[in-house]
Order: C-alpha cells, then structure tokens, then sequence
C-alpha cells in the first residue's frame, strides 16, 4: 500500500470515528496531492469540515467551498446535495433550494428527497405538508430517516393516526430493509 492510499484510509477512519480533525488534515493531503486523490480528498474534507462542531469558526464556509469545487469537477447530484445541506446550515436556503433540484434533476436519490423534506421543515414558517410528502417518498425507497421524518412530522401536523401508523410500518418494514438494502437504509440528507 502507498504512503498515500494510507492517508486515504486514515480520512476515511478518522471520519467514521469522529476525529475530524485529523480527518481534515488527512484529507488535505489529499487534496494536495492532486489527481486521483482530488476528489476522495474533497469530499472527505467537507464531510468533516460540517460534522466538526467544535472546529474553526469558518469551517461551514470551507466545506461549502469544496462541496462547489467537487461540482465544478464532477457535477453529480451527491456534491450538489452536500452543497445544499451545507448551505441550509449557514441559512442560504435560496441557493439550497437551487442545489437541491439541480440534484433532482441528475437524479431524485431518497437522499435528495429527504433533502427537500429537511429543506421544508426548517422553512419558516414550516411547511409541514410537502415536508410530510417529501419525508413519504424517501420512506416509500426505503429509507428509515423518512419513516421516523413522516412519523414526526404527522404528529407535529396532530395527526396522530398517520404517525402511528408510520410507526407500525417502520416496525415491521426496517427487518426487511435490513436485508434488502444492508446500511443504506440509514443514508440520509
């Protein structure tokens, strides 16, 4: 293994442990070291950079500026996702939105739908009912955030009935998507 496949390894697994820091810095390198690491450096070094709570103050900045550069080189709806939940983040929710269907648009992902879930919920005032409906198709493709999101979210809307029965949905469908889609059933926005 070269020295660099191992900085790779190190940005994943400080990433997936929560080290952040040193995730960044791993995946600095990255970066630096230019083609074919650009790319898994970028993307590696936003996700820290926006989980990094405790890290420097213009960090959601830096992230949003990767997520943009990873769009330049590679337009695929996961930078522009990433893009777009960062900018929810720092509150741009206009140039969120324009991410978010750009992101559609190269491919409606569960994912994505639950970016537009998150995207109308936060909104303000909320608007819970496309929140609702968004949160319904990601569940609908199998993703666990949008059964729990559509549970929440009817009993916010004082439907109780639909968020129960939601719940009871999720008890019985989260074995079988266990099997079916493995960990993605947890991907989320």
């Amino acid at each position: 293994m070269s020295n660099i496949e191992s900085t790779k390894d190190l940005a994943e697994e400080a990433l997936a442990r929560g080290e952040y820091e040193t995730a960044v810095t791993a995946a600095t390198a990255l970066v630096e070291a230019g083609e074919p690491w650009l790319l898994d450096g970028l993307v590696r070094r936003a996700m820290a950079l926006e989980n990094w709570a405790d890290g420097p103050p213009d960090r959601l900045v830096a992230a949003a500026n990767d997520w943009q550069r990873m769009i330049e080189i590679a337009p695929a709806p996961v930078s522009y996702r990433g893009l777009a939940r960062v900018l929810l983040k720092l509150g741009d929710r206009d140039f969120a939105l324009v991410n978010l269907l750009e992101a559609e648009r190269r491919g409606a992902t569960p994912e994505v739908l639950l970016g537009f879930a998150e995207y109308y919920r936060t909104a303000s005032p909320p608007d819970l009912g496309r929140a609702k409906a968004y949160f319904l198709r990601a569940a609908l493709r199998g993703r666990t955030q949008g059964i729990r999101g559509y549970g929440e979210v009817a009993y916010e809307l004082d439907q109780p009935f639909s968020g129960a029965a939601m719940a009871l949905i999720g008890l019985v469908a989260t074995p079988l998507l266990a099997l079916i889609l493995g960990e993605r059933r947890h991907a989320g926005f």
